[in-house]
């Protein structure tokens, strides 16, 4: 066996780099394909079908500057059915929010352009849909300008006629988790289950946490055990928060009771459930050194005084 191991993996090397040289050489047969197309454009009856052709797949190989020559084009158009449809900004605004990963230092850079897109959008008379308005809370959400995503939100059905939808919701309620406004997140998730949708599990994992280290232990493992019953994935980090937050809440026999449902329900492993078993202790000696200090503290206060 270990001498087949290495062969497995650079089998499985060589597959990888054949994948990417094979997505750059058609995209390199694409981009000639397109340059070709652009010099005859003029010539063209109908280039609608094209450019949208054309904008979509440069958005998805991420050349984001072809993308918006396209989109240039697009609009210079004399051909009314080549004009930007709401796809056409959907595919553009998904490209540039893919930037950076959950860098929310990225996604602030690129809002500007975003924004400025949308305000595009609007003066060529293409109504917004909950797609694109989705893009726009997610962005905001995520390059953490909350007040901002928020307002999307509330003008989306007065303004926009568009109905929030889960992923909408999904996108507040974690990006307020992450900014520790555990008390906006709640009021938008329970909104949200109460029109029996259900919210993401990054945005349930990332609520639970928040809860958690809100000191709200109770609520987080009442949120925690809804959202598992409900068949979401409760990830490591969350499972951890709320076992240690009750075991700093010196509620060790329910951090206990927590991890072995948890166990039961097949959530852990062993060596997980040692771990957090483990943090519950290190958190109650914690405890007990810190009343230790501050007895000592105390006696040779009254030592001090004595003498």
């Amino acid at each position: 066996m270990p001498v087949h191991a290495p062969l497995i993996s650079d089998c499985g090397r060589r597959d990888g780099e054949g994948q990417r040289l094979g997505a750059a050489q058609l995209y390199h047969e694409f981009d000639r394909t397109c340059a070709l197309f652009f010099s005859l454009l003029p010539s063209l009856p109908s280039p609608g079908p094209l450019l949208r052709a054309a904008l979509y797949f440069y958005c998805e190989f991420r050349k984001l500057g072809k993308a918006f020559h396209v989109y240039t084009l697009m609009r210079a158009s004399a051909d009314p059915a080549a004009r930007p449809a709401a796809d056409t900004y959907h595919a553009l605004f998904t490209a540039l929010l893919s930037r950076g990963g959950n860098d929310s230092m990225v996604h602030y850079m690129y809002m500007d352009t975003v924004s400025a897109l949308f305000r595009q959008m609007l003066e060529e008379g293409v109504p917004p849909d909950t797609r694109a308005l989705n893009v726009l809370v997610r962005g905001y959400a995520q390059s953490l300008h909350l007040n901002d995503a928020l307002r999307v939100f509330h003008q989306m059905a007065p303004v926009y006629g568009c109905q929030p939808d889960g992923l909408t919701y999904s996108y507040l309620v974690r990006g307020l988790s992450a900014q520790g406004r555990t008390k906006n997140a709640r009021e938008l998730f329970d909104e949200m289950r109460g029109k029996g949708m259900m919210p993401t599990e990054p945005s349930c994992n990332a609520f639970v946490s928040a809860l958690a280290v809100a000191g709200e232990a109770a609520e987080a493992e009442r949120v925690m055990w809804d959202m598992a019953r409900a068949g979401a994935v409760v990830d490591h980090i969350t499972r951890r928060a709320v076992v240690e937050e009750l075991g700093r809440a010196g509620k060790r026999d329910d951090a206990e009771r927590v991890v072995r449902e948890m166990e039961e329900m097949g959530m852990l492993r062993v060596a997980e459930r040692r771990e957090l078993l483990a943090s519950i202790q290190d958190d109650e000696d914690g405890d007990d050194g810190m009343d230790a200090a501050v007895e000592s503290t105390r006696g040779g206060d009254r030592r001090r005084r004595q003498s």
